[in-house]
């Protein structure tokens, strides 16, 4: 099977149900879209054209299209696939949802865009679509000939570190002609008798293989074109076609100081460029199994950047997280506290210290509270120093994801 006749037999994701909605997850995320490509500053007034390049059957796009409905951001998106059965779905699910006079489908690859230069967005979601597609480098210059600048990439793509296993496995089913919708089961059967030895078997982030869908398998073990990357990869490719990497999620994955304890290594890794510094990290992971990313196209370096001392920015707080950190350095003597989160099935921890002044002001994040407002509350001789806690809160909560910030509307 050709990557076309693959998706054709196995839609993905998995359908399911029409009217279910996903909710709005990275990297197609309004807010998170404004806060890492626009700097906050894309006003929820301003039309705002997105081409979604690989939909699937449209699980992710019809739960972006209602959040920037439900948000009242006016929008145009166009959807396009090599799956007629997945857009088939997809079209069903967007019409469930009340948005087929918004989202427009079409069936063709990206390379077929190359010619479309009335085409301009202002922002393109490639998810899970650069792992398969023939010539990475070429999809890209593509998406960047109709991408608007100021404008950006919401990018997921396969972590070689994380799936680790999968690709041995794929080559043994290949010399075994387990290759077709048919060879599900006997694939099946043939990796429940893998030797313990196996990457496969030694892999806690693969280890559910023997109890996900028959769809879910196929994408991981039976694709036709299937690839991994480095974040290095990901610099390269992005780099050599014109495209800057602006951020990776959540961050705190992405910064050696939260692994390394020693001050020294600590120090070194923070003298590397910022993708060597996200390399590294992923090195001293060891376990990232997908890289979500966004990249910009500009020629304005500081595109995507805040401003902390600008009065006019709110946080935009994701769940209560901050208020479960201002109650944890709250209850107990100390500046310092210990976060753990999980992620693809992985137990992550990370050290957090505070100042009094910045515990301050972490109890008083709330959403639609902006910079100015946060600053009245403290006495002006003290405003500098304010200013620094109010930016180094700000990024704590972002480096975990649970704050992004935009310009409060006049």
């Amino acid at each position: 099977m050709n990557i076309q006749e693959f998706y054709e037999a196995f839609p993905y994701p998995p359908p399911g149900p029409l009217n279910t909605i996903a909710i709005p997850g990275l990297p197609s995320d309004f807010v998170a879209i404004n806060h890492y490509v626009f700097g906050g500053r894309w006003t929820r007034d301003k039309p705002f054209r997105v081409l979604v390049a690989g939909c699937g059957t449209g699980l992710s796009v019809t739960a972006f299209g209602q959040q920037l409905a439900a948000m009242g951001v006016p929008f145009s998106m166009l959807c396009i696939d090599v799956s007629s059965t997945s857009l088939e779905i997809a079209r069903a699910r967007a019409a469930s949802a009340g948005l087929s006079e918004l989202m427009i489908f079409r069936c063709q690859a990206i390379e077929a865009l190359e010619t479309e230069a009335a085409y301009s967005f202002d922002y393109i979601d490639l998810t899970g679509v650069l792992n398969h597609v023939e010539d990475p480098a070429r999809v890209l210059a593509v998406l960047n000939h109709i991408l608007a600048d100021p404008g950006g990439l919401g990018v997921m793509a396969y972590g070689a570190l994380g799936r680790t296993g999968i690709y041995p496995v794929q080559d043994a089913l290949r010399l075994l002609r387990l290759t077709t919708k048919e060879s599900v089961p006997a694939a099946r059967a043939l990796l429940r008798n893998l030797p313990r030895s196996n990457w496969l078997r030694l892999n806690q982030i693969l280890e559910d293989f023997e109890t996900i869908s028959d769809t879910e398998f196929a994408d991981r073990f039976l694709n036709p074109r299937d690839r991994a990357f480095s974040v290095r990869d990901l610099g390269r490719l992005f780099g050599d076609v014109g495209f800057g990497l602006r951020a990776f999620l959540p961050p705190i994955f992405y910064e050696p100081r939260a692994i390394l304890s020693d001050r020294d290594f600590r120090d070194r890794a923070e003298e590397l460029p910022a993708v060597e510094q996200w390399y590294l990290a992923e090195q001293l992971q060891g376990s990232l199994y997908k890289h979500t990313f966004y990249a910009i196209k500009s020629s304005d370096p500081l595109q995507g950047r805040i401003d902390f001392a600008d009065p006019d920015y709110r946080a935009i707080v994701r769940g209560p997280i901050h208020r479960h950190l201002a109650n944890a350095f709250a209850g107990q003597a100390g500046n310092r506290i210990s976060i753990a989160f999980q992620r693809d099935s992985q137990h992550h921890s990370m050290g957090l210290e505070l100042s009094e002044l910045e515990i301050k002001v972490l109890g008083r994040l709330n959403d639609g509270e902006n910079f100015g407002e946060i600053r009245i509350a403290f006495q002006p001789g003290i405003l500098p120093q304010v200013n620094a806690a109010i930016e180094r809160v700000c990024k704590a909560l972002l480096s975990v994801n649970a704050l992004l910030l935009e310009i409060a509307p006049g």
